[in-house]
């Protein structure tokens, strides 16, 4: 059955000593998903360099991440 949804997106930029914590934020998505999303009509994405940039040409790194 089709129904609508607000997505919030949420970026998430550390550094690579924080691993578990960042794991931890996956974890939290994924269970607000699955417990809340159709009560409340949103669903959170998780938004992460590592998964979500892909290659390409800018002024600099950041500028192809921020595209």
């Amino acid at each position: 059955m089709p129904r609508t949804e607000t997505v919030i997106q949420v970026f998430v930029a550390s550094p690579d000593d924080v691993a578990e914590e960042r794991a931890s934020l996956e974890e939290m998505c994924r269970e607000f998903n699955s417990t809340w999303s159709r009560q409340l009509g949103v669903r959170l994405e998780l938004v992460r360099w590592e998964t979500d940039a892909v290659p390409g040409f800018g002024v600099d790194a950041q500028d192809v991440v921020n595209q």
